[in-house]
């Protein structure tokens, strides 16, 4: 076991990611050469995303690593859970067919939970909806995200 840098819980010596914050281990171990002494660093894959568009990125549970692009104007709904033709499609039984789904307002996203049977979480918190902020985590079955805007920093 060794220790996250940014939220110091233990996580496994060949984890990526921080299951509690998400932080890119991997990365951040590749350019440190250790994973005891990582610097602060990025979910892998979002440093390069324009302004308008968003992502989920799998920081733990199964396809850990996985990203999920969010992007369209406002009104547009990006569906997810196990069911198939679901837009962001997980495959555990934790995750109800029709789980909920990501709603883009002017402001930005919001979830909205869909009446699943494990429920939804947000930054710890059992959620019906909730507006996403960049690093937001979200937790749906076995699957750990963090929220990610583009162009952020």
């Amino acid at each position: 076991m060794s220790h996250c840098p940014r939220c110091s819980i233990d996580v496994p010596r060949n984890a990526q990611f921080c299951p509690g914050c998400g932080f890119n281990l991997a990365l951040a171990a590749a350019e440190t050469g250790s994973l005891d002494i990582l610097g602060v660093g990025e979910p892998s894959g979002v440093a390069d995303l324009p302004v308008d568009v968003s992502a989920l990125v799998v920081t733990s549970g199964p396809n850990a690593g996985e990203r999920f692009l969010l992007m369209g104007p406002a009104g547009d709904v990006v569906t997810v859970g196990r069911a198939a033709g679901t837009d962001v499609f997980l495959d555990d039984v934790t995750v109800s067919r029709h789980h909920g789904e990501f709603c883009r307002t002017m402001d930005g996203w919001t979830y909205k939970d869909g009446g699943s049977l494990n429920g939804t979480y947000v930054n710890g918190r059992r959620v019906d909806a909730a507006d996403l902020s960049d690093n937001d985590t979200v937790v749906i079955g076995k699957f750990h995200f963090v929220f990610r805007v583009g162009g952020s920093q």
